[in-house]
């Protein structure tokens, strides 16, 4: 357990909940870093990013292989920083109704989806194939 998260858990969870219901309708924009596993978003003067990270000892029947890492700061100073499993299980379903990982990975989706605006990408994409344009090389994968 995250010794800093004593006593603040619930706001946490349901910070992130609001985070997590804006972000899938559109209302917060997160944004790329460097580490292709972390997403940042600017809240106010805070910051929060998420990022995943391989499991260093995965079980072989392991569903959840990454640990999804969050991480609240001001002023580029961190806060705190947590794992999912640093949260408690059943705080998590009270407020989300959904189990820690599946709630924390959640985050993280959205939040990739959010950065790499896949929306976007994909009218792009159809655009493009109901337009089609002179044939330019392509880039590289």
């Amino acid at each position: 357990m995250n010794e800093f998260l004593n006593g603040n858990e619930t706001h946490i969870v349901e910070f992130l909940n609001k985070l997590l219901a804006k972000t899938k309708a559109g209302e917060v924009r997160w944004e790329t870093t460097a580490d292709p596993d972390r997403y940042l978003v600017n809240v106010g003067a805070y910051g929060v990013s998420i990022r995943r990270v391989d499991d260093d000892y995965p079980e072989p029947d392991d569903d959840e292989p990454y640990h999804h890492v969050v991480q609240l700061s001001k002023n580029a100073r961190e806060l705190v920083s947590f794992r999912w499993d640093d949260l408690d299980d059943k705080e998590v379903q009270r407020v989300t109704g959904e189990r820690r990982y599946p709630f924390v990975k959640a985050v993280y989706v959205e939040a990739k989806k959010s950065a790499i605006n896949l929306s976007a990408a994909i009218d792009d994409l159809n655009d493009a194939l109901d337009n089609p344009r002179p044939r330019q090389s392509p880039s590289s994968f």
